[in-house]
């Protein structure tokens, strides 16, 4: 039986990893989004600042994953858990 300390630590967890999960997907949606509306657009100071932001979200996004990463195998250690790559 799972005692109630292991299943609060195992429940926080994945709270965070989702939280961690939908602010890389966010991110990412942001980039994309500064992206697409530099391309369209023809006014070079205005693509300018679009390239800029979606530079400045492609490193929160980088930040963000590694966090992730970095959480989900510290999950994987704790649980003896490893994937077959």
């Amino acid at each position: 039986m799972i005692g109630a300390s292991l299943k609060k630590d195992i429940d926080g967890a994945w709270f965070d990893s989702a939280a961690l999960h939908i602010g890389v997907m966010l991110e990412k949606r942001a980039m994309e989004h500064y992206q697409e509306q530099a391309q369209a657009t023809k006014e070079a100071k205005v693509k300018s600042r679009f390239e800029w932001l979606a530079d400045w979200e492609k490193g929160r996004l980088q930040r963000l994953m590694a966090m992730e990463k970095s959480m989900r195998e510290e999950i994987w250690n704790e649980t003896r858990f490893w994937p077959m790559d």
